[in-house]
């Protein structure tokens, strides 16, 4: 996939700015860590892909977006890999989790509709459900390139995140 021009980010914000974004597991992950301590990003093992300008980069992407939109399959997903943390970090990281929860805008689909999806046997339950929830309501962004690929070819507006990285630096 081509990374994500500059001009086609600012039209998702103009389209997407006052309806909201929805988080992919990883990005959630790190944004829920880093929001507990920045630092703590690059020594975890499930975001020590990201960095300390990455969470500073997706904390002010976000002030673009009226509202932050989880699914309860996400929120499983974001909370069985922070459990991982080890303490005092995971019991601190959890209370900010907690507060951040309230936040967020949650949407979700039954599971037997999900399941009934033809992506759901090669993507799983929590990625084949962002189609249904994101299409013509939410932008996505994730840093799952096959997620990405299958948003994109489902017609769901999609950011990777790696393609952006750079771009927050630059500005």
């Amino acid at each position: 996939m081509n990374a994500t021009p500059k001009n086609a980010v600012v039209e998702f914000l103009q389209k997407y700015g006052s309806l909201g974004i929805l988080l992919d597991t990883n990005i959630l992950l790190m944004y829920i860590v880093g929001r507990h301590d920045p630092t703590c990003i690059e020594k975890f093992k499930r975001t020590n892909t990201f960095t300390v300008k990455d969470y500073t980069f997706l904390r002010e992407f976000l002030l673009h977006f009226r509202e932050v939109i989880a699914t309860p399959h996400i929120l499983t997903e974001v909370s069985n890999l922070a459990a991982h943390l080890n303490e005092p970090n995971k019991a601190s990281c959890f209370e900010s989790f907690a507060a951040d929860i309230q936040t967020f805008d949650e949407h979700t689909v039954a599971a037997s509709s999900i399941a009934a999806t033809s992506t759901f046997k090669r993507l799983g339950i929590t990625d084949a459900s962002l189609p249904l929830i994101a299409r013509d309501r939410f932008l996505v962004l994730t840093d799952d390139l096959v997620l990405y690929a299958e948003l994109l070819k489902s017609g769901v507006d999609a950011i990777n995140f790696n393609h952006i990285r750079l771009l927050g630096w630059a500005t």
